[in-house]
This record gives C-alpha cells, structure tokens and sequence, in this order.
C-alpha cells in the first residue's frame, strides 16, 4: 500500500544513491527505487526508520485480543482484523507469553535487516531477490540495496488473468526457490503473496506474452532463519494468514513449514480466496488455522492439484510433503515439463552453500571485528586458482558489512592498461565520501577517468611532471584519501599476483599505516604463481589456502546433489576427479548433472569411470556446446580482450549483444555483478583461449584494435590497451604508435616500471620496422630516464649510449678515444671562443641536433654520476655546450659554461675555471630572465667546495637544492641534498649531515631508488662516526651496503666500502674492515671521483690502511699491508691535486707513514703542516680523522667496544 513518502525524494544515502520515489512500505520499514552513483544502475533500496516501526508496532500492540487454546499458552493477537484477510501485507506480532508482546527493541530490528541482507547475500537464484550492498546512512539507520523490479505485482494480482498453466508456472517457480533454500538449510518463515512479486520490462509485455513475460522473484528474507535456529528476535514473528499450525504450538518449523505457505498461496491462486476467508477477526481466523479443515470444493475441478493442496495444508507437518522438489516434481507432472531447468541446477552449483574454511573464515572475520577498535592490517590468501579464494572473500565481505564496515573491492588483471587501476574502483567509491582538493582530484583522475562525471564537477587534467614526481604524487593520493576515510574499512583487492612494481611500492607502504587505523586490507593472490609476494609485502599476515579435504568436499556434494551425494562411490568419482579443488568440484558435478539430465538423476544412473578427462579443455568444450554459433565468435573475441567484458566495444563489434549476454549466462560462462558481465572463472577464459588457433587469435586482436580505436578515438586511457592488441595482431607499425602514447601517460602518472615495459617494447618494434634513427633515440633516450628513476644506473649508462650511436654522436670507449674527441670537441671550443659559434636554421638539422642536445644532458649526468671518469665527463660537457650554443638554447649554455669551468678545476687548470664560471654569470645576467639552472649553482658551488671556500660554496648549494626543490625534480634534489650532506660533514655541522641525508634517504624511499636510498643512510651513519656512535652507525652502513649492491655507481660504493670499513674496524670486526678496504681501493683504482663529495671514502681507507698495517707489523702480511697504506696515499694525493680540501689528508697519512718507518722528526712535520693547512682551509680536521692517524701508539692498546655484529 503506497502512502505519503517521509524521506523526500533526491535525498542522498550513504553519498552513493540517490532516492528517486517510494515504491513499497511496510511495518519494518520503506523500500525506494534509487540511482547508485556508482554504477549508474537503477536499485531498490530498504530503509528501516526506527521510530515509525516503533510507533507502528505500538499502535498495533494498542489494541490486542488473547485467544486461550486448551493445554498451550495464551495466544496474543491483533483485536481488530477488518479486511484481514484481504491485506497480506501486514504481518502480526504473534507472542507465546501471557501479556501483549511488547515493541521490538531497536537492536532486534537491526538485527532483522542484518539477518535479511546476511542470508540473501549468499544466495543465487533465478526466483530469489539478489542484494547488492548493505549499509548505515548517515544517521546510522540500516539499509539495504536489491535489484529494482520495474512494473512489479504480488502473486495474486499478476496471476490472476494467467490460464492453468501459467498458474502451476508460477507455483513452479516459487518452489523451486524454496528447493535452493531449503537444500542450503534456509527456512524463509514469511511466504505470502506480497513476498512473491512478478515484473516485466514494460507493462504492456505482460499482457502479450503472459507468464513467459514474467519473472518471479521471492524477497523480504528478514524472518528468514537457520533450519532447526530460533528467531532472530526470539519473537515469534510473521503473517498470521500464511502461518503454519504448528508455530503456534511452540514448534520451530521446518521445510513443511513454508510448504504450508506455499499451500495457502496456491490456493488463493486457484480459488480466487483465502481457504479461511469467511473468519473476519484474528482470533476466529486463528482458530480455523489450527482446527478447521479446508474446503477444497473450489478446487474439485482439478482433482490432482486439489489432492496436492489438501496435503500442503495439512494441520500435521508429518502429513505434509517433506520436501519443495517433490511438490515441483508434481506440478511439473502437471504441467508436462522438466522439474528442473538450466538456471536452477546452475544456482545450485554457483551459489551453493559454503562449506569448510571455518578456521580462516574465522581468523578473517575477528580481524574485521578488530577494525571497529582502530586495529586494522593487512592478509595475504593465498592458494591455486579454483581452491575458493573469492568465496572466501565474499563471505568476509558479508560478515563486515552487516557490522558496519565499508566494503571497497579492487582486482587486478592480467590485461590492465596500468598497474594502479588495481584501486580505480576503490577510489571512486572513495571520492563520493572523502572531499578531494583540487590537485589530488586531478592526479587521481589518471587512473578513475570518470571522476569527473562521477562527482559531477570539472576537473583540470593534472600538471605534467617529472616521471618521479607524478608516481609519488599518484601514490600519495592515493594514501591520503584512503587513510583520511572516517569510517571503517574493508578493503579487497583480488589477484594480486597481476600486479607490478609501482602498485606493490603503494601497498608496500601502505602496509604499516593501517595498523592503528580501522583498516583492513585483505588480498588474494595464486601462490603456485608469485610466491614471493609475501616476502615483498612485509608486514602482511599470510593465510594459505590448501584444497578441500574429503570430508569437505562430501559437504559440498551434498548442498548441491542433496541425498545423491550419500552414495560411497559418487564421493569416491568426485574426490579422485578433483582433488579438492572446488572449482573441479562444481565441475565434475555439473558435468554429471547435465549427461543425467538433472541434479536428482545422478542418484539413478551408473557413474563413469572418468568425467572430464580433458581437464579445464573439456570442461570449456561442454559449455560451448550450449552456446549458439552466432554468440561463439564473440565470446572468443571477449576472451582475448580479458576476463572483464567491455560491452561498448563489444557492442560496436555485434550489436546484438545484449541478446547474447544470457545465453552465455545461462551456460555458467559469463557472469554479471553490479551491472559489469565478466567471464565466470579465469580458468573459463584461459580454457576459451585454449581453443582458438593462432590465426583466430591474431584475428580477434586486430578486430579489437580497431574497434578500441574507433570507440575511444584519441583516448590515452586506452592507448596501452589498443597498442597490446595491435601488437599480438602483428600491426606493428600503430603498435609503436600506441605503445609510445601508453608510455608517456605512464611517464606522467609516474608509473615508471609499467612506463620501462612499454618503452623496451616500443625499442624493439621501432628496431624490428627499421624506423628514423632519431625516433629510435628519443625512445630511448625517454627509457634511460626511466631506468635512471628506477635506480638501474648500468642499464641506464647503456641504453644512453647506444641512443648516444643513433644520433652519431657515439660516446668513446676506449682511453685514446677519449682523448681523441675531447681533443676535436677542444678546438671547436676554441674556434667558438674566437669567433661567432655557428647557429642552426635548417629544421632537419635543429630537429638531430636538439635531440643530441637532450641526449648529452642526460648522459653527461648519468655517466658523470656512475662512471667518474674526468676524460668522459669533460667530453660530454663540451658537446653539450656546442649543440647548446648551436641551439642558441641559453639555460643549457649557463649550465655547461659552469659545467666546463668545474672539469678545468678537476683538471688543475683553476684559471680557466674561473673564465667559465665567470661566464656562465655573465651570461645568466644578460639574458634579463629568470632562469632558474640548478646545475649552474652546483657547479659554482663544487668549485668552491673543493678549494675549501665555504662561505662562496654554502649558498650555491643551497639554491640549486632550492630550485630542485621549486623545479619538483626530486632526482636532482636528492643529488644536492647529498652534496649537501657531505658539505656539512666538512664542517663538522653533524647536525646538517643528519638532516640533510634524512632527505636524500626518504626521496630514496618515495621513487624506489636504492642508490638515493642507501646514500641517506650512509650520510646519517658519517654524521655519528665523528661522535664515536660507531655501533649505531654500522647497522645503518649494512642496510647501505646491502642496497648499494644492485646499483652501479662506483664513487657512491667506494665511498661507502670506505667509510663502512673504518667503522666495522671500531667495532672490532677487523676482516670485514680489510675487505671493505681492498674493495673500496680496487674501485679507486677504475679512476678519480667527480666530486669532493666522495672524499670520506678515501680518508676513511687511508686510516683503515695505516691501522690494519700497524696490526700486522711482525706477522707475515706486513707487507702486504704496507703496500695497502701506500696505495692509499696515491691515491689520496691524486685526488688532493683535484679537490685541495684533501691535502691536510695526504700530510697526515704521509707523517703517519714516516713516523712508523723510523723518520720520525720528519713525520711530524708533516702532520703539523696538516693542521696548519688545515688551519689555512678552515677544516676540522681534529674531529674528521681517526686516531690511527694521530697516534703514535698501537691501536690496539686503545679500548674498542665489545662488538661483533654480522652482515
């Protein structure tokens, strides 16, 4: 009955669905056709109001009359019953107690709808509602969401003006909802014609098609128990017309129960009336339920049916049918047709009852429970495909929902056209609670395109980036909205065995924040595939997930087989065909149902020997054969395109889709959830695919790649997905065009390992077509930039050089060769100096010459960082500098001049140094703009750094920091920031060593490069060293030392074996000191370092030599390490000639040299010309050396701490 609405229409529940009209109301609450922001699907939403169920109960309960039956207790019911029997809806208040029941406590009636949406969610039935999302609005209510029925009628009213046949139709279907129910031990408690209701697409389709037209669904599950459990309640609740004799004489009810119901209704279906329709009050009404025998006259004309009825109605529960599969058996005796069809034996197999998996289903759900207690986490379940990972999700799922929790849900695939669409789901349904500011809004539209439609609003496309910055902005974002959500979480991401490196970084990260946050995060992935997930998620707890044992697998057989599964040899068929694993279980039995003709049959026939021989091959061939010819072909084409149907490019493929969809539906195929269709099972998909031959498959890639193209024209969202097509379609020309696209979408989500594939990808196809040189080298160019991101150095340094080859710009790799083009590069120097240097016009020629320009800028960076070779990096310098000048491109010419003047001070050539630097000045001040070039300032500020001018070289440093910073090039930043660290070192500013080296290392951890990463913590671990704090620095220099090991630059790991060398040395662990030693020396050897940056490394094994000398003085290797100390020195004096700041270092080694071969006078000498020089640079050389330096005594006779830790 429709009455006034109370909620207004267009009012929103829990941000997600907006209520568009009232449909149905009741005692327990309201029911709205709504709009789900999210979907866009139109549901039907159940709203319990608790104060109009309380008001409504207790005017009910105002007026109640007591009925007293002999030998039971009285019997409360309501007085006035006028149109009783003509309103089924109302559903009475009936209490086994001696006063008027009282009104259902709020929590009772909360747990009504929570029992109603926990027992409707697992289930799967053609004729059974299906519920969608279970929630608390913002006042707290409950509510629920189902799928909406358009132009829906009770039983009664649309079975009226239905023939017989429609009639027995509907009954059929009722009972066959009550077959699955009961056989998953569900008792419903509350049939009537009211729960039944029939809708059609339109209403004039009912009118021609009749019962065909109709689709029958039972709902309103909220009485719905357990069989053999109590109310919910502990009220005896329901319909006094529809209720069994028996429940008011104390007895629980059973299957017989709800037949008694289904007796009732098709009795009004037939007759046109209630069997008890001439008692006018309830206690009379009441009376005739449990006294009064049926008159079954209207029903004489058809006598079998009538026999049927009478049974159904029986006062004895024992008289009854005991089951709804032999009163379907016996209406479809009627009607001539098969009791069972294809949709019901498939919900019995889909849907069936979860069985096992009690003691991870339990671990699960308390740790949902410890969300509400601001305890989250994160789980790992593992296990091989089929063994049940999902189900068991769904069931967790079910269990936080009715508890409260929000439930968000993300899958990866295999097929993905990037790696964080993993949390594209989850951020949309984040976005229409957790106000976004502006920029996050534009970054986290990258990866949920419809972001702006979904929030109604435009959002500007977000500014492009440094590849670095955007990948840790993206991730950022992605954290923050995620942990900034007031309300409990459970968030479920499947198949995590698909993802890739930038999403497991995000979850990696994300794993120790949601420990004290109501959080939980649970995440399935293959075992047999990825099984070292777990150890590159630490943190997560990881749950196994083994195959049903055979005790298990006999329960599962029986909730889909019922009683045919008792039979010793059946258990014994499925247990070998199987093994537990459930999918193969469903499929055995599936397989045994369809060739018995039924589910019940199987009991009857002989069984095989072997069911699917062929495995999954088979199991897929079965289901084809269901499938119709003019579906097949797209089905293929759908499996190629990935587990998830793409219906806007499928329907432009066939328009007749939409047709297609149930059939494939019908056949346990595809499956749809939340208006999205998607293969039933990845192993469905994988076993479609295994049938196609290569020349189908190529077909079906090429059909998708120009579909994709026609749909999405110019889409970059779906660039790397048309690009993948094209490729596999062997059309390798617009894959390297798609494929280009896709990776610099990547580059600006800052997606760098998907950004890495993508651009290898594109290499090769580029190389394979034989395309322009300098289109091959702007790839590549673009894939060492990624590789240098990632921290890949080597791979970095080698893919530049041959990008270097492309552009015949080759960079030499041999000594003489080296100095052969330095020496050419040197007179186009000098000829520019003396005269105009030529300027470029012609396009072509700009076009190369601009793309060496951005080569050389890159290289010269890469090479000077990882190599340290002088004679490279002055020759990378100077092209640079001429291809800028050639470019009349001002800001690169700033920064080489400076460049060029800082390799002269390697060089010794101080005069000329200063020409350059000069003119880098010059030049920035004429040009009459801002331009901010950071590598001016860091030269500058090297130059000075390295002549021990401090106050010229702080401030240098400090705005080329500053302008990587405004520049947001954390790369760069974290390059200053390191020569930052080691300028503070120089002046004993431990305190700036500490500070400045925390941000190298945090950078480090947000773009995962261990090289930035294990620079940090060297540079923390030096800052304690001066103090003494040796046992805290060396575990710090292990974990460097362990991340430096996959990076390839040489001065980074010299001066890290250096100074981890003298530390393990304090710490007593005088072997692992020698190696580090020899190491550090033998990377010393491969040439000088470019920066005094690195000089730690080189004092440091200076006093390791002298010390490990001094130990070994009368023993055998004294010699040996003598050559060690003085192999040291040669190499510290080189370097001094470079950076002046190391001369107090040769002094003092050298003084400590002579003083222990016997030149005493003479040594300290030269360690007071030390301190003097010292002195003269303002160098605290005092705190900065060991006493292995300063001492004449034996090391040994000086105390060192009682420490011997391992690596």
């Amino acid at each position: 009955m429709m009455v006034g609405m109370q909620t207004p229409p267009g009012l929103l529940v829990a941000h997600r669905y907006v209520l568009l009209d009232l449909v149905g109301e009741g005692g327990m609450g309201q029911v709205f056709r709504a709009r789900d922001r999210l979907t866009g699907q139109t549901v039907a939403l159940k709203r319990v109001r608790m104060e109009r169920v309380r008001d409504e109960t207790a005017a009910m309960l105002s007026a109640t009359h007591t009925v007293t039956i002999p030998g039971k207790q009285d019997l409360t019911t309501p007085m006035d019953a006028e149109n009783l029997a003509n309103d089924s809806h109302h559903s009475s208040v009936v209490s086994l107690s001696s006063s008027p029941p009282h009104t259902l406590h709020e929590s009772a009636l909360r747990l009504l709808l929570a029992q109603e949406f926990r027992t409707l969610s697992g289930l799967r039935h053609p004729h059974i509602i299906s519920v969608l999302d279970y929630g608390f609005d913002e006042d707290r209510q409950p509510y629920f969401t189902m799928e909406y029925l358009p132009h829906a009628q009770d039983l009664l009213q649309a079975g009226a003006q239905l023939p017989l046949p429609g009639k027995l139709s509907l009954l059929s279907n009722i009972l066959s909802a009550l077959h699955y129910l009961h056989r998953r031990g569900i008792l419903h408690r509350d049939l009537k014609p009211r729960n039944v209701l029939l809708c059609t697409d339109s209403a004039a389709e009912a009118g021609t098609r009749g019962a065909e037209a109709l689709q029958l669904k039972v709902l309103d599950f909220g009485l719905a128990v357990a069989r053999g459990a109590q109310s919910p309640t502990g009220e005896l609740l329901g319909t006094l017309l529809y209720m069994a004799p028996e429940l008011f004489q104390g007895d629980a009810g059973g299957p017989e129960t709800d037949l008694y119901a289904v007796g009732v209704m098709a009795y009004e279906l037939l007759a046109g009336h209630h069997p008890f329709a001439h008692h006018r009050d309830s206690a009379s009404l009441l009376s005739a339920i449990l006294t009064e025998t049926p008159d079954l006259t209207p029903l004489s004309q058809w006598p079998t049916l009538s026999t049927l009825i009478g049974s159904l109605l029986s006062k004895d529960p024992a008289l009854r049918p005991h089951s709804a599969e032999r009163v379907l058996t016996k209406i479809h005796a009627e009607l001539d047709t098969q009791a069972e069809s294809k949709e019901t034996r498939d919900s019995f197999l889909v849907a069936a009852r979860f069985v096992g998996r009690r003691r991870e289903l339990s671990a699960l759900c308390q740790a949902v429970d410890e969300t509400l207690d601001q305890r989250g986490g994160t789980w790992l379940i593992g296990g091989e495909s089929g063994v049940g990972k999902s189900r068991l999700l769904d069931e967790v799922r079910t269990h936080a929902l009715v508890q409260g929790i929000r439930v968000l849900r993300g899958q990866a695939t295999q097929e993905r056209s990037s790696g964080m669409d993993l949390f594209r789901d989850v951020i949309r349904a984040l976005a229409l609670s957790v106000p976004l500011s502006q920029p996050e809004a534009s970054v986290l539209k990258r990866v949920a395109a419809d972001l702006p439609l979904l929030l109604e609003t435009a959002i500007p496309d977000a500014p492009i980036l440094d590849p670095q910055i955007a990948r840790q902005r993206l991730q950022e974002a992605i954290s923050s909205v995620l942990l900034r959500c007031s309300e409990p979480l459970l968030v479920i991401l499947e198949d995590l065995h698909w993802i890739e490196h930038d999403t497991l970084d995000l979850l990696a990260s994300l794993i120790p924040q949601l420990r004290s946050r109501p959080i939980l995060l649970l995440g399935s992935y293959r075992d047999d595939e990825r099984r070292d997930l777990p150890s590159q998620l630490p943190g997560a707890a990881v749950l196994p997930l083994h195959r049903l044992d055979p005790s298990e697998v006999a329960e599962l057989s029986h909730s889909i087989l019922g009683e045919a599964a008792e039979r010793t040899e059946l258990q014994r068929l499925i247990q070998r065909e199987t093994e537990g694993n459930t999918f193969f279980v469903i499929e055995v039995m599936r397989a045994l149902a369809e060739d018995a003709g039924g589910l019940r049959a199987v009991a009857e026939r002989t069984l095989p020997q072997r069911v699917v021989s062929g495995g999954i091959a088979a199991v897929v061939r079965r289901r084809l054969r269901r499938i119709p010819a003019s579906a097949l072909t797209l089905l293929q084409t759908a499996a190629v395109a990935g587990r998830e149907l793409d219906l806007t490019v499928l329907r432009a493929i066939d328009p007749q889709i939409d047709a297609l969809l149930p059939v494939c539906a019908d056949a346990a195929i595809l499956e749809v959830e939340e208006d999205r269709w998607r293969f039933a099972h990845s192993k469905l998909r994988e076993g479609v695919l295994s049938e196609l031959s290569d020349a189908q498959r190529i077909g079906c890639h090429l059909l998708l790649a120009d579909t994709l193209e026609r749909v999405y024209p110019q889409s970059e969202e779906h660039a790397a997905v048309v690009g993948f097509h094209a490729e596999r379609a062997q059309d390798l020309k617009r894959a390297v065009q798609y494929l280009g696209i896709a990776a610099l979408v990547a580059l600006r989500r800052g997606a760098l390992h998907e950004a890495k594939d993508q651009l290898t990808r594109t290499a090769q196809l580029q190389e394979q077509l034989g395309e322009p040189n300098v289109e091959r080298a702007i790839t590549l160019r673009r894939l060492s930039r990624t590789l240098y991101g990632l921290g890949e150095t080597a791979a970095c340094a080698q893919v530049m050089t041959q990008a270097m080859e492309l552009v015949g710009a080759p960079i030499p790799t041999t000594t003489s060769g080296r100095r052969w083009a330095i020496a050419k590069e040197a007179l186009v120097e000098v000829r520019n100096r003396l005269f105009r240097p030529k300027r470029l016009t012609a396009p072509e020629q700009r076009t190369q010459r601009r793309e060496q320009l951005n080569l050389m800028v890159a290289t010269g960076e890469t090479l000077y960082i990882t190599s340290g070779s002088f004679e490279l990096a002055l020759y990378v310098t100077l092209c640079s500098l001429h291809a800028a000048e050639e470019l009349d491109d001002i800001p690169y010419q700033i920064t080489y001049l400076s460049s060029v003047g800082f390799t002269c001070s390697l060089f010794l050539l101080r005069p000329l140094s200063r020409y350059y630097i000069d003119r880098a000045r010059r030049l920035a001040e004429e040009s009459a703009v801002d331009l901010p070039v950071t590598g001016f300032h860091s030269f500058s500020g090297l130059c000075a750094q390295a002549a021990g001018q401090w106050q010229r070289a702080e401030p240098s440093l400090k705005t080329a920091c500053a302008l990587a910073r405004k520049q947001e090039d954390l790369s760069q930043e974290a390059l200053m920031e390191s020569m930052l660290s080691a300028f503070y070192l120089d002046r004993n500013d431990l305190n700036g060593v500490a500070l400045h080296a925390s941000r190298v290392e945090a950078i480090g951890v947000q773009l995962g490069n261990r090289q930035f990463e294990a620079s940090g913590r060297g540079w923390r671990a030096f800052s304690l060293i001066p103090q003494g704090r040796y046992e805290e620095a060396y575990p710090l220099l292990a974990e460097a030392s362990l991340l430096m090991e996959e990076c390839s630059s040489r001065p980074h790991r010299m001066t890290l074996n250096g100074g981890f060398a003298l530390c393990a040395l304090h710490c007593g662990d005088v072997t692992l000191a020698e190696e580090l030693c020899d190491r550090a020396l033998s990377r010393m050897d491969q040439g000088l370092v470019p920066a005094p940056s690195f000089r730690l490394g080189y004092s440091s094994a200076l006093a390791v030599s002298v010390s490990l000398w001094l130990r070994a003085k009368g023993t055998t290797k004294e010699s040996a390490a003598k050559q060690r100390v003085l192999h040291a020195l040669r190499h510290i004096t080189h370097l001094s000639l470079a950076f002046p700041i190391a001369t107090p270092w040769v002094l003092l080694g050298v003084g400590r040299y002579l003083i222990e071969t016997g030149q005493k006078k003479l040594g300290q000498l030269c360690q007071d010309q030390a301190f003097a020089k010292a002195a003269q640079l303002d160098f605290p050389l005092r705190s900065q050396c060991g006493v292995e330096l300063l001492d004449a005594e034996d090391p040994r006779s000086h105390p060192v701490r009682n420490m011997n830790p391992t690596i």
